[in-house]
């Protein structure tokens, strides 16, 4: 007869250890739990600082099948964030009980999105919540909806509910894991549980993700080496987890822009074409120093936007508010180019009205003559600014004379339009 401790090691080793290991992905949070024995209080649950509350009373009426369906999952609600997505929502971690709470409300929600799955991995203790059988007083709800979905659909039926005044606590009154009482990870606080920030044995935000990185790695591995089931939540949050993070295209705009023309705004040179006004401080003649004078040199910058048939109305009409965030950003003159398989127009624009004057086209597509055009001018831009749906067959080598950018606009934009040069793909909001 194992005790409550030695209970709670042999679900974990079941979980992580092979060759019985039923989800070994999950090691990492496992092992990273901090575990604190709490009588009474009639449920086992997590904190969302990775503190695993648990009381023997309750381990010793459910087996180790059981007991790790269980610990799967509150790790669950921890590498999917539950607790961060309910915050964003407004809704508090607290450890009171109605059926129309909303930390209730949000932790059945998430149990519903998990308990869905878990149930391929084993036996979910009895009471143990799912979409056919959410617990009373709420009715059964569609399998494979998101935890935001379900939080929807139970707040409808509470509204409900307290419209017809049916009355009635759902459940038995009593926390219990799986069934809408899992801890703060779930955004529904356990009652001995620590307030939110004071529970100082608690892990760092950094040692939780540090943590979900890892479950994800191993998710990944898991699955490209095909050594079981995984839940189909958790192999695609997985995926997104990840991905490289995606940099918002105006920042990325904004920042390239930026250090083009990084001497336009506060920025100053010496030039030694006018006097200083400080010479009158040294004096003038013989055996008197020079000083030269300080100015801001106004920056040169080209537009060039791709008006060949395959860009549509949309394009140009995004082409045209680039240009004025553009004109905006350098505080000058810029000039503008519109070109398909030849350029039609070209003018120092001070205004967004006088560049959409120029957009004329509708051929088509070769962005060589740009380039051509600006090669031949005798101030040269600094950075060049070419926008564009990405299909322009680039054939010339890299100008050595201008900073190059794409932007790259339309649902059908070339991922890579040129070989060289920065890209900034405009995205619809």
């Amino acid at each position: 007869m194992l005790s409550p401790r030695e209970k709670l090691s042999a679900a974990i080793i079941r979980i992580v250890t092979p060759p019985v290991a039923t989800a070994p992905y999950f090691g990492a949070v496992l092992r990273g739990l901090i575990r604190r024995e709490t009588p009474g209080l009639g449920t086992l649950g997590v904190t969302n600082r990775g503190v695993l509350m648990w009381d023997g009373a309750f381990i010793d009426k459910i087996t180790v099948e059981e007991l790790s369906v269980v610990l799967m999952h509150e790790v669950m609600h921890i590498v999917l964030k539950h607790f961060d997505r309910f915050s964003m929502l407004g809704i508090v971690s607290t450890s009171t009980y109605d059926k129309l709470e909303a930390a209730y409300l949000a932790n059945i929600a998430g149990d519903l999105a998990i308990n869905q799955e878990l149930e391929k991995l084993g036996n979910l203790p009895a009471g143990g919540v799912t979409p056919s059988n959410p617990g009373l007083p709420f009715k059964p709800m569609p399998n494979g909806l998101l935890m935001e979905e379900y939080y929807r659909l139970l707040q409808q039926q509470a509204q409900q509910q307290k419209q017809q005044q049916s009355g009635g606590e759902p459940q038995d009154g009593k926390p219990g894991v799986g069934k809408g009482w899992c801890g703060s990870c779930a955004s529904h606080a356990l009652p001995q549980e620590p307030e939110a920030g004071k529970d100082e044995a608690g892990r760092s935000e950094a040692d939780m993700e540090r943590y979900r990185k890892q479950v994800a790695e191993d998710v990944k591995e898991h699955i490209e080496k095909k050594r079981g089931y995984v839940p189909g939540s958790l192999q695609r949050w997985a995926e997104e987890y990840l991905k490289p993070p995606k940099i918002d295209w105006r920042t990325k705009l904004a920042r390239l822009v930026r250090s083009a023309v990084a001497y336009k705004s506060g920025a100053a040179d010496y030039t030694w074409n006018r006097m200083s006004r400080r010479q009158a401080g040294v004096g003038f003649g013989a055996g008197r120093p020079v000083l030269p004078a300080l100015h801001s040199p106004v920056p040169s910058v080209c537009c060039a936007v791709d008006t060949s048939g395959s860009m549509s109305m949309e394009d140009l009409t995004r082409a045209s508010s680039e240009i004025q965030g553009v004109l905006a950003a350098v505080g000058a003159a810029v000039t503008v180019i519109t070109c398909d398989a030849m350029v039609h127009g070209v003018k120092e624009c001070r205004t967004i009205q006088e560049a959409i004057g120029l957009l004329k086209g509708g051929g088509g597509t070769d962005m060589n003559p740009i380039f051509d055009e600006l090669e031949e001018r005798k101030v040269k831009p600094g950075v060049t600014i070419v926008i564009t749906d990405g299909h322009i067959g680039m054939m010339r080598e890299e100008p050595i004379f201008t900073k190059v950018i794409w932007v790259v606009v339309g649902a059908s934009g070339n991922t890579n339009p040129c070989p060289w040069g920065e890209v900034v793909h405009v995205t619809e909001d």
